[in-house]
């Protein structure tokens, strides 16, 4: 059962992203049909000293606004549902920003704020996600999640890129955790391999594969 403080998150993030309280910039936007589109991964993290263990995101756009829901994001056996808006923009430099927020439960309980952010010109990107979790049982519970890339993509299907992230789910000595990543883009279907902490021993490896439609 979801608890009532991320039930309440949730109905506030409906009403502060529902479609209708926003307007079309254009009438040739208010004129388009409304369209869907999905996305889905699922990241084994192979762990050296730790349990491994699987996290899957999966998400949803309805025009301009986003659902999405996680499963071992922020935390062992934890589940998060956010509501978020959709904005992009640019030529040369273009950008696309999604804020969300929405509830978490399970293992571990509160609300969250946070941002999806993106940036590519030519052949480079940046990719920020982040989120703060406001803990529901303790205030010494509340933690800044972040995941970030610096990616370049070399080849139409190959993409290599600096990663970092900071989680609650590792437990290391490293509050930020550093490494490398390679990802293969066979049609709609991306496979993905990250090598984080590679010169220390809480080593570990993440397999990822994600898929669009």
């Amino acid at each position: 059962m979801i608890p009532p403080a991320c039930r309440v998150a949730l109905l506030l993030g409906a009403l502060l992203f529902a479609p209708g309280s926003y307007a079309n910039d254009t009438e040739d936007e208010e004129d388009e049909a409304p369209g869907f589109s999905f996305n889905g991964s699922a990241s084994w993290y192979a762990m050296r000293d730790q349990p491994s263990y699987l996290s899957v995101v999966a998400s949803a756009d309805h025009n301009d606004v986003h659902a999405e829901g996680r499963y071992n994001y922020e935390g062992r056996d934890a589940w998060s549902l956010f509501l978020g808006h959709n904005w992009s923009g640019g030529e040369d430099w273009t950008w696309s920003a999604t804020p969300i927020f929405g509830g978490v439960f399970g293992s571990t309980h509160g609300v969250a704020p946070g941002l999806e952010f993106s940036l590519a010109h030519g052949s480079l990107d940046l990719y920020i996600e982040a989120e703060y979790l406001i803990s529901g049982t303790a205030h010494e519970e509340n933690y800044f999640y972040s995941w970030n890339e610096l990616g370049w993509r070399v080849l139409p299907s190959l993409r290599l890129s600096l990663v970092g992230q900071r989680t609650r789910v590792i437990h290391t000595d490293r509050d930020i955790q550093r490494g490398l990543q390679a990802q293969l883009t066979l049609g709609k279907v991306t496979l993905g391999l990250a090598a984080f902490n590679p010169d220390a021993a809480a080593r570990y490896t993440i397999l990822s594969l994600a898929a669009g439609f």
